[in-house]
């Protein structure tokens, strides 16, 4: 896998007992980013098929 040379903050040389903590709360807050913008952008596209949500004045600028 290589070596990680990017700590800007030296984290991994002062706290080596916390790294792992350290790179599994990355994961979890880069998926959460991602759920987060998949949550922003699916609703512009996707109707939910009910006659009030139907509404051909609908735009993306007054849907929200």
């Amino acid at each position: 896998w290589g070596t990680y040379q990017w700590d800007p903050a030296g984290l991994a040389t002062r706290y080596p007992e916390h790294l792992p903590w350290y790179r599994e709360a990355e994961l979890k807050h880069c998926r959460v980013a991602m759920l987060a913008w998949l949550g922003l952008i699916v609703p512009d596209f996707v109707r939910i098929p009910l006659d009030d949500f139907q509404d051909p004045t609908l735009t993306l600028e007054n849907a929200h």
